[in-house]
């Protein structure tokens, strides 16, 4: 028999694509219903996440927020259906080098002050972030192929809304009709 539980959703914030627009969208609309894990780090956040999910299952409609990655649903015995906002790789890659040097906090603030042009910065920013989250796979694994094909596997079979950022008006609208 299928389960007929309400879903959780999580929304998988994935730095630089504008998902703190969408976590603001997301508050208005569930309220109390919604918790952002925006300020821990994704390990510190996956584990608040399964946390919840083991101590507080039906509290939230939305959890929202950086967890490493895609995967939160394998620790809940609830269902869970994802969320997230994508960007144009290269404009997320100049966005985040440039927050990165804006922001003197920031943990790799002052590796890149060290870089003598944005083009040196960015090959040191990372590349396939959006990939990589969508896969589930290890920050530390080189992004192939079939990393590409398994993140778009996910989209399909596990995400109800993917919001575009070029795209963010149209994208809202379709997100809200994914939610009800």
């Amino acid at each position: 028999m299928a389960n007929k539980q309400k879903p959780l959703y999580f929304f998988l914030h994935i730095p630089k694509t504008g998902g703190t627009s969408i976590a603001k969208v997301l508050n208005r609309l569930y309220r109390s219903r919604y918790i952002p894990l925006e300020n821990g780090t994704n390990e510190e956040n996956r584990i608040a996440v399964i946390n919840i999910l083991k101590n507080e299952p039906n509290r939230y409609d939305v959890i929202g927020g950086h967890a490493g990655g895609f995967g939160i649903h394998e620790g809940s015995q609830r269902p869970v259906r994802y969320l997230t906002i994508l960007r144009d790789p290269g404009a997320r890659a100049i966005s985040l080098y440039y927050m990165i040097m804006r922001v003197k906090t920031h943990r790799r603030h002052a590796q890149f002050q060290q870089y003598g042009s944005i083009e040196e910065g960015l090959t040191h920013i990372g590349s396939n972030l959006q990939t990589r989250v969508l896969a589930g796979i290890p920050k530390d694994t080189v992004v192939t192929a079939e990393h590409l094909e398994l993140a778009k596997r996910n989209i399909e079979e596990w995400f109800d809304a993917v919001a575009i950022l070029e795209r963010f008006d149209e994208s809202l609208i379709l997100m809200r009709r994914a939610l009800g």
